[in-house]
């Protein structure tokens, strides 16, 4: 009876430091696994900040979905009223364009699904400041440059509905103040 009771138990201890070990290799896979996510952003991103990485990775992005974050902006401004029209929708698919997001990849894919459902507003502040991070890496110059082209796509956004000569409608209140939220980010008056 006792070599049964230590058959066991040497059974049980077998069992436990397997599933131990089982545990510690998938503790290893999943450390390699984000090391290899954050390297690739890094790298789609084109700078060696591990928190921006780290950021955009915990925020939803991937390696091919990075070149999205410059239009984040422009979707959050379109999303400001709750909804998007077809011209808000077309001015954000040039801009995507514009950016080398090409049809079908899995960059273009992500777009359309926040054209079609707008993402919380988490996702936009934690953007933001990733986008603010990236544009302070900037030399003054093109970092100036590049606000200015932002906030102008994205005042662009707000005016996209106006209508025939810019007469239908005028900006509204949400998406001006969605306007104001990205350009205290940014810090520009």
């Amino acid at each position: 009876m006792e070599k049964a009771f230590e058959e066991r138990r040497r059974t049980q201890e077998d069992e436990y430091f397997h599933r131990q070990e089982l545990s510690l290799v998938e503790r290893m896979h999943q450390r390699a696994t984000l090391k290899t996510e954050r390297q690739g952003i890094r790298l789609a991103v084109g700078i060696a900040y591990d928190d921006c990485a780290e950021a955009l990775r915990v925020l939803g992005y991937k390696a091919e979905t990075v070149p999205l974050v410059y239009l984040v902006p422009l979707v959050q401004v379109a999303w400001a009223d709750g909804g998007l029209t077809a011209p808000e929708r077309e001015h954000i698919e040039t801009a995507a364009h514009g950016r080398g997001i090409e049809l079908g990849s899995g960059a273009h894919r992500q777009l359309l699904e926040w054209l079609h459902t707008p993402p919380p507003d988490e996702f936009f502040r934690g953007t933001l400041q990733v986008v603010r991070r990236l544009l302070d890496a900037l030399p003054a110059a093109e970092r100036a440059t590049k606000q200015r082209e932002l906030l102008d796509s994205c005042y662009g956004i707000a005016a996209a509905s106006r209508g025939l000569l810019g007469l239908a409608r005028k900006v509204s209140k949400a998406e001006l103040a969605v306007l104001k939220t990205i350009e205290a980010e940014f810090a520009v008056a």
